[in-house]
């Protein structure tokens, strides 16, 4: 494997790492808040959706801008046909 391509691949395996622990500690969060299983069901769900998004175009989630965000309410409208209420909530 090419130094460039295992550095993306190794890239890409921490960038998985560190979404999943991000999504562990806000898991922690929510508990401490008491905030009630299908409320954090559902948060945990759609950050694991926007984690795999930005996985599959190898996008790192602590280099989010304006513009990746709104791509990724776009894909979820026209792709996963989510009602506009679910996005603004």
């Amino acid at each position: 494997m090419s130094e460039s391509r295992e550095s993306a691949v190794f890239s890409s395996v921490e960038s998985i790492d560190n979404s999943a622990e991000l999504i562990r500690q806000y898991r922690e969060d929510c508990e401490i808040r008491g905030m009630s299983p299908e409320s954090m069901r559902r948060y945990i769900s759609s950050l694991k959706i926007y984690s795999r998004y930005l996985q599959e175009r190898h996008l790192d989630l602590m280099n989010v801008d304006r513009n990746i965000l709104r791509s990724f309410l776009e894909y979820l409208r026209k792709e996963r046909k989510v009602g506009l209420k679910t996005v603004g909530n």
